[in-house]
């Protein structure tokens, strides 16, 4: 199950009546009752997995199955290259490697450095995030709560 109260989703706190609340979400499979009887105060990382996935399906912003090739800086822009030939030019830029730790090529030759890490380490450090531009490299709920630690 999850540590924190499902009511702390993508918008819930923000916006309570917005469209893809983890409520919403319920509502929409058909699942509202179930979790109303069992008297749920959390769910478990399956199904909030299963909300992600319901949101970002929803968003035509993103891009399921592309390879990142390279990651580059450039006029506070995100230049990203996609083994598909995709090319992305963003100010916001999250990647999900899947729910198998994993450093993408591009990065794991920078780990030993002081810019990189894997967010699995990100309890352990001591760095100073603040006014850093980050690019965070994770996924699921784990991405989640370093975008969120970092905010």
């Amino acid at each position: 199950a999850l540590q924190t109260s499902y009511l702390k989703d993508l918008v819930t706190l923000v916006d309570p009546t917005n469209r893809y609340s983890f409520l919403n979400f319920l509502v929409q499979k058909g699942r509202i009752y179930r979790a109303i009887v069992a008297n749920k105060v959390s769910c478990s990382r399956y199904e909030f997995e299963q909300y992600f996935r319901w949101v970002a399906n929803q968003l035509t912003t993103i891009e399921w199955g592309e390879r990142v090739e390279t990651v580059r800086i450039s006029n506070n822009t995100f230049e990203v290259m996609c083994g598909s030939g995709l090319q992305v030019a963003t100010t916001s830029l999250v990647i999900g490697t899947g729910r198998v730790p994993a450093m993408p090529d591009f990065a794991a030759a920078h780990i030993d450095s002081a810019e990189v890490l894997h967010s699995s380490e990100m309890l352990n450090t001591q760095r100073d995030f603040r006014g850093r531009r980050v690019l965070v490299v994770g996924a699921g709920q784990s991405g989640a709560e370093i975008v969120d630690f970092l905010l």
